[in-house]
């Protein structure tokens, strides 16, 4: 069960991050603000 939630996790996040050139730093911000999200979503499963 936990999988399938981070493997639903990982295909938004494969379909939100192509938006087209994206510098490097931006990236980062990107991933540390989503993972801080999905970690408190699954504490709330």
């Amino acid at each position: 069960m936990r999988g399938s939630i981070i493997g639903s996790i990982r295909v938004r996040q494969s379909r939100v991050t192509p938006i087209g050139p994206i510098p490097s730093v931006p990236r980062e911000r990107r991933q540390q603000t989503p993972m801080v999200s999905h970690t408190i979503d699954l504490r709330a499963l």
